[in-house]
């Protein structure tokens, strides 16, 4: 968060209808000139959405991106990746249980911000974030990766601020598929990938890893 503000020059923190959050903030930034830090009530007519509308509509949404609507019908490319003709990239902050991991691209460790106690941000024990190249592809199983503009011999971590060119998916083929091929659509020890493009073309460009996982169904 502190990086995000730092990079954006926000002066004003607006939390809406989450008092904890709210709290954490105003102690983090009390006493910082130029920030201010505002709570808002939330609207007695807004509603909460509930975690199966939001994967519902995720998925409708990610499947709406390659494949279109009827109105406007798409036709996704399939294609079989080399994992070593690739880098596939993902923000270290954030990931996973760990509270603590070391960066392989500088040797150091750091502590997870969500292992500090609430309104603590000692720069040196929050990390920055960092970028960590996957070192094999199972992982990539169900994930959409971020196509960036950054190039596959650039530094991995102009990612950070790079702009995103689209998405492709590691997908699963059709049951079908599967059994008259005999080859699933992850072959970690070939380091073979299938993926699913929204139009044709080589990939030259760092791929980016997040949370978000989608089943083409």
């Amino acid at each position: 968060m502190r990086d995000i503000i730092a990079e954006f020059g926000v002066t004003v923190i607006v939390v809406l209808g989450h008092e904890r959050l709210y709290n954490d903030m105003a102690r983090r930034y009390a006493g910082k000139a130029g920030i201010s830090v505002l709570k808002l009530t939330r609207s007695g007519g807004a509603a909460e959405r509930s975690d199966s509308y939001i994967q519902h509509l995720q998925n409708y949404v990610t499947k709406q991106y390659f494949y279109g609507e009827l109105s406007n019908i798409l036709s996704p490319v399939s294609r079989t990746l080399d994992f070593k003709f690739i880098k596939v990239f993902r923000i270290a902050e954030g990931i996973g249980p760990r509270l603590s991991y070391i960066n392989p691209l500088t040797g150091t460790t750091a502590t997870h911000a969500s292992a500090l106690p609430i309104g603590q941000s000692d720069p040196e024990v929050l990390s920055d974030l960092e970028v960590v190249q996957l070192e094999s592809p199972a992982v990539l199983q169900h994930s959409t990766l971020a196509i960036t503009t950054v190039g596959i011999d650039e530094d991995p971590r102009g990612i950070l601020e790079a702009n995103i060119l689209g998405f492709i998916f590691v997908y699963s083929p059709p049951p079908l598929t599967v059994l008259i091929s005999l080859r699933s659509d992850v072959d970690d020890v070939k380091g073979k990938l299938t993926v699913l493009q929204p139009m044709k073309g080589n990939i030259t460009n760092i791929l980016v890893m997040g949370t978000f996982k989608w089943q083409d169904t």
